[in-house]
């Protein structure tokens, strides 16, 4: 899909399903890619990075995502939106499920909260 920024610039928008193994690979690729600062700072912040509906939100720089690095940004980022939940997962379940399986992920760097 393409839209117009405020400025007339073009705003191109991406749409990816991706289920099971597909779905681990680019979690893990994208993941991976971090820094462990990133990653602590998601997982501090993760309730602030879900909605209702069970999305995961995040904003990445985008000029170091087209070289393969993936940092968090607010300035002119690439919005990324995840749905890891499935429909029979409360609300109130979602961000301790998303959690556990972040810091399995991250193995390194166990998260207190």
């Amino acid at each position: 899909m393409r839209l117009k920024g405020h400025y007339g610039n073009v705003i191109t928008t991406f749409t990816l399903s991706l289920k099971g193994v597909s779905a681990k690979s680019f979690f893990h690729q994208l993941w991976s890619g971090m820094s462990k600062d990133d990653r602590f700072s998601i997982i501090q912040s993760l309730e602030n990075r879900l909605d209702p509906e069970g999305r995961f939100y995040l904003r990445l720089d985008k000029q170091a995502a087209f070289q393969g690095n993936f940092r968090l940004s607010e300035q002119d980022p690439i919005k990324l939106e995840v749905s890891f939940i499935n429909g029979h997962d409360s609300f109130q379940d979602q961000p301790s499920k998303l959690r556990r399986m972040l810091e399995s992920e991250d193995g390194s760097r166990q998260v207190e909260t």
